[in-house]
């Protein structure tokens, strides 16, 4: 697996060790003067270097300049694993570009990167349904599987012990701010609840946040906590309200702990979420977000607990080994799609 931060995501490593893959880092050689560290020219010059093996797992989007790098210098199979929202900026015109592959986009056209990603890019594993639907856009001929990633055994295990209080108004969000996960929307979105329901409140969890939120009525900027157990107490609700997220494992989390989750169209948990209720689904709109909380906030104590179990028992099922045990299934298929043959394993695997 090719990654390029520090370490891989910690389900995506997880992932790794399940099918028996050795971790590479983008940054692991010495480049160069004048080549900026963790930079895609670096990227780019690094992937031919790494080692040779028969498959490669790209981790995220990001990662893909330094191993196209290392596809077009060998004859090895390069899996992407979509684990972010990045394709999704290439299907929504209204999203505001984040990543050096929008810029590549305005520049040379989605025509050209699709006929790139169609050329060396031999099959995807995706994080949700919502990733696979941005890869059926971009790449047109190629097969991918579906993995959901998982909870931290450790978080898993504090988040049984969590008591909602499914008696208040109280809704949580968790994540560091940023635009794609859409926290000024639900910010916004906070003066129709409050008109709706005096005296609902609101608690951002996670670093980033602009202070001025901290002024606005009924919502508490809480900032980073070490348990996330803690982030949970006392809430009858937890919101997503993302412009675009691959997955959102915070999602999971807070229903394995109990609480009913609303999520926007654009959030790759959704299907989760929609088994516990399509009335749980919503826009990304401070409008539509505002109004599936006013509605939530409605129900009675009988209907808030029917949701809770059932929340509770859908994020029980996002635990380590049942998710690493589902990766490894679902990337041997996709292999035997991609080659014909069994796939080839580094490490003994059940």
């Amino acid at each position: 697996m090719i990654h390029r931060a520090e370490h891989p995501h910690p389900a995506h490593e997880g992932f790794a060790e399940a099918i028996g893959a050795d971790i590479l880092s983008l940054s692991e050689y010495s480049i160069p003067g004048g080549v900026g560290r963790h930079s895609i020219p670096e990227e780019i010059i690094n992937g031919p270097l790494l080692s040779d093996y028969d498959i490669f797992i790209s981790e995220g989007t990001r990662a893909l300049y330094g191993s196209l790098a290392k596809r077009l210098t060998s004859d090895s199979t390069l899996i992407y694993l979509v684990g972010d929202h990045d394709l999704y900026q290439l299907t929504d015109d209204s999203y505001q570009p984040e990543s050096t592959l929008n810029r590549l986009i305005s520049e040379y056209g989605i025509d050209v990167l699709s006929a790139v990603f169609d050329r060396y890019i031999d099959g995807c594993m995706v994080i949700s349904e919502f990733t696979g639907s941005c890869v059926e856009t971009v790449l047109t001929d190629k097969p991918y599987r579906i993995a959901h990633p998982y909870i931290q055994p450790s978080v898993y295990r504090t988040l049984e012990h969590v008591s909602p209080n499914l008696e208040s108004k109280t809704a949580v969000t968790v994540g560091s701010y940023s635009y794609y996960k859409g926290q000024d929307l639900l910010v916004d979105a906070w003066e129709s609840v409050r008109e709706a329901h005096p005296g609902a409140e609101l608690k951002l969890v996670g670093t980033g946040y602009p202070p001025e939120f901290q002024s606005v009525p009924g919502v508490t900027v809480a900032g980073y906590v070490e348990n996330l157990a803690d982030a949970f107490e006392g809430c009858s609700l937890y919101v997503q309200p993302s412009r675009a997220d691959g997955f959102g494992v915070s999602v999971v989390e807070a229903m394995h702990s109990g609480l009913p989750a609303i999520v926007t169209t654009t959030t790759g948990s959704k299907s989760e979420v929609e088994r516990v209720s399509s009335d749980l689904i919503t826009d990304p709109s401070r409008d539509a977000i505002a109004n599936a909380i006013s509605a939530y906030f409605s129900r009675d104590f009988d209907a808030r607990c029917r949701l809770s179990q059932a929340a509770q028992k859908r994020g029980s099922k996002f635990d380590c080994e049942s998710r690493k045990d589902e990766f490894r299934s679902q990337f041997d298929e996709l292999v035997s799609d991609i080659s014909g043959s069994a796939p080839i394993r580094n490490v003994d695997q059940a």
